[in-house]
């Protein structure tokens, strides 16, 4: 099964030489899981630059030589597309890899389907005990005996909560999602809890 995701490759302004003594004007950015991004976020907790020092080191696969040995403005350009990287949900990437080069039509056709509210599209296959290796996340919509029991358990464990229920994954599933399809996935969950049949009508309409 082939991701949709396509790793970014950064060109240097000044070639970076490798451990192994090679010189290379390009490093390729590669995407991280869930859990890595999350554990990087709180073992550097208010320090901007160490987070970004290993968030690179991780995603170009440096040694702590080779990301030493970068200039600045090369760590710069590649802070900026870590952040389209990592920072981005997978609908702006289904849209960038996918939809844009469709017919205005299929553009269409494409984002209503992605936007159905039982189920997610995914920018990279994960493997789960409950459907195997899939490309996409059957949903279901929160009931409000859910919502209920979400708000009974405490705060800080409310949020897995309700993602668990919705998705039917364990935690350690829904650790190794991309970075971009668990910031979708979340932001998915939080309109199944705010938003109105209105909105998800609107979405998955079939007007052109």
């Amino acid at each position: 099964m082939e991701p949709i995701w396509q790793d970014l490759n950064i060109t240097l302004y000044v070639p970076l030489q490798r451990d192994n003594g090679e010189k290379h004007d390009t490093l390729t950015l590669k995407m991280i899981t869930r859990n890595q991004h999350q554990t990087l976020l709180k073992e550097h907790e208010g320090d901007n630059w160490s987070f970004y020092r290993a968030l690179i080191k991780l995603g170009a696969e440096l040694s702590d030589q080779e990301l030493n040995n970068l200039t600045g403005p090369d760590f710069n350009s590649l802070c900026e597309q870590a952040d389209l990287a990592y920072g981005m949900g997978s609908d702006y990437w289904f849209e960038k890899l996918i939809w844009a080069d469709l017919p205005k039509s299929e553009q269409k056709k494409q984002e209503r389907k992605y936007h159905t509210p039982d189920s997610l599209p995914l920018l990279i296959p994960v493997q789960t005990i409950k459907h195997g290796e899939t490309d996409y996340l059957p949903l279901t919509l929160p009931t409000v005996g859910a919502i209920n029991a979400m708000y009974s358990v405490p705060e800080d464990q409310q949020e897995a909560f309700i993602i668990q229920s919705v998705t039917g994954l364990m935690e350690d599933e829904l650790d190794n999602l991309s970075v971009p399809d668990g910031k979708s996935l979340y932001l998915r969950v939080a309109d199944f809890l705010s938003k109105t049949g209105d909105h998800f009508s609107a979405l998955t309409t079939s007007k052109p």
